[in-house]
């Protein structure tokens, strides 16, 4: 509630930040399936599929490991973002597996990744974990995570921007 309140008061906003509820997946389900136009890996993910996964079965019996998030604007109650991702087990990092904003022409565009990576930080520090990746980042973006203080690791099969917080 403290980074919508803060996000709210500094883009003029009315911001909600929600976990990936039932209600969110119905808003995904009209607003964003039928029009997006983005395809796998560069966002277009089945978000109903994604929560199923993460809720059911990969943070089944450690919910707690779960990060889910939907950022709306309460105003027009218009689904601005989405992300999941988890803490590892030892609790080593936390990482963020998928972030998407809206298709759409939405309130929050442009704001939907700082957004995210607020919240995560602070549930970081929370936490006491001292690092955040973004897994398999999409290549076109990889400069701009490196702008934001990330850096790029490239092991095997497996691309990470990670970033070490204090």
């Amino acid at each position: 509630s403290e980074v919508a309140s803060n996000f709210s008061k500094e883009l003029s906003k009315d911001i909600k930040i929600t976990r990936i509820e039932s209600e969110t997946i119905k808003q995904w389900n009209t607003g964003w399936k039928p029009i997006n136009p983005r395809k796998k890996p560069d966002g277009g993910w089945d978000w109903a599929l994604l929560r199923e996964q993460y809720y059911f079965k990969k943070c089944r019996y450690a919910p707690q490991r779960r990060i889910d998030i939907a950022i709306w604007e309460r105003e027009t109650q218009q689904l601005c973002g989405l992300a999941l991702g988890e803490v590892e087990k030892n609790r080593s990092f936390l990482t963020i597996d998928y972030v998407e904003g809206a298709p759409t022409n939405h309130p929050l565009k442009g704001h939907v990744l700082d957004l995210v990576l607020t919240i995560v930080k602070r549930y970081a520090i929370v936490l006491n974990i001292h690092e955040l990746r973004l897994n398999d980042p999409v290549d076109g973006l990889i400069r701009h995570y490196e702008s934001l203080g990330f850096q790029t690791k490239r092991d095997g099969k497996q691309t990470f921007c990670f970033q070490r917080l204090t």
